[in-house]
């Protein structure tokens, strides 16, 4: 009989937990009917479609979960493809799971914390050139409306984006008690866990799967607060965004085609703010899980080395393919409504 997952967790941990990546690394380790699932390092956006692969097919999923953070986009995405999973969260006693780790974290079925473990959270920012961190609003309700996915009340999404982006905020057991944010102890420590009695994790109900038009509603809302990140973190998740063959304004084409147009018009306007317009989005989708959007979104670009800002609002349509490795983008349109150029001659 295979040790109880989380005696498993204390004697192993710290081996495997030892040390960052550059980016995360993902090891899977099958024990019986149970599986854990290790990842370590810094979190980029491409690692929710890694998780993803890692975690099909298989039940009784434990991910156990250390790093300082890395991509909002990655750590939510991360997330929900936990929680679709029905997979549990953990970090191993001593280590720490901060920023997007810890929001990936709070996707678990079961959440677990071991002693002298810390899960830290600070608000949503993005990084100005001359100012740093920035606090973003448009982070912060991403944030927020994840956590209404997750069933978290809006207490608990106060905390987890009151601290300043330079800071923490540490979570303890009895903080989210208080907070609705269900976290379970284990004890024991990796000296003693090859010794100690089994651990006997309490049951819980399968979790619920969001809703399709959820997921195509939070894969907009994530798309939208990418273009109003820096052409570093936009372009990394475009080049995941499309399916292998998009209806891009009525013409047929290829993610190559499409990345080469967004980035030239990503270093065009490298400054940008753009926003989903407060309940313009409509979302339907069909039993094949595709689903159209469409919605109003207010912008303000600027380009510094033209002296030059683009204000405007405009509507827009998605098609958006909810398959196994995330959500695609099968279909694209837009159309400007207003638009106002300051631009030099």
């Amino acid at each position: 009989m295979p040790r109880p997952i989380l005696t498993y967790l204390l004697a192993v941990g710290l081996g495997l937990l030892g040390g960052h990546a550059l980016a995360a690394d993902f090891t899977v380790i099958p024990q019986g009917a149970t599986t854990l699932v290790f990842v370590v390092g810094t979190i980029v956006p491409e690692d929710a479609d890694r998780l993803s692969a890692a975690l099909i097919g298989r039940s009784g999923v434990t991910v156990v979960m250390e790093s300082d953070g890395g991509s909002l986009a990655g750590g939510l995405a991360m997330g929900r493809a936990i929680r679709t999973a029905g997979a549990d969260t953990a970090v191993v006693s001593g280590q720490s799971c901060a920023s997007a780790c810890a929001l990936a974290w709070l996707g678990g079925a079961r959440r677990f914390m071991g002693p002298g473990s810390r899960v830290g959270f600070h608000a949503a920012y993005r990084l100005s050139p001359v100012l740093g961190p920035i606090e973003s609003g448009q982070g912060n309700a991403l944030v927020g409306y994840y956590a209404a996915q997750l069933g978290l009340p809006e207490r608990a999404v106060a905390y987890i984006t009151q601290a300043h982006p330079e800071e923490m905020q540490w979570l303890s057991i009895d903080d989210a008690a208080n907070l609705g944010i269900g976290v379970l102890p284990f004890e024991g420590s990796p000296q003693t866990a090859a010794v100690a009695p089994p651990v006997r994790l309490p049951s819980s109900q399968a979790p619920v799967a969001p809703s399709a038009e959820n997921a195509a509603r939070a894969f907009v809302f994530e798309l939208a607060a990418h273009w109003s990140a820096s052409n570093a973190e936009l372009m990394p998740f475009l080049a995941h965004a499309y399916a292998d063959a998009v209806n891009f304004y009525g013409d047929r084409r290829n993610p190559d085609f499409i990345l080469k147009f967004k980035r030239t018009y990503a270093e065009r306007w490298p400054e940008r703010s753009y926003r989903i317009r407060d309940g313009s989005l409509r979302v339907a989708c069909q039993p094949d899980l595709t689903c159209n959007v469409d919605g109003i979104a207010d912008w303000d670009f600027r380009s510094p080395a033209r002296n030059a800002r683009s204000v405007g609002a405009g509507s827009f349509g998605l098609g958006i393919l909810l398959g196994a490795n995330g959500p695609r983008i099968v279909s694209e349109t837009s159309a400007v409504i207003a638009r106002h150029v300051d631009a030099p001659p």
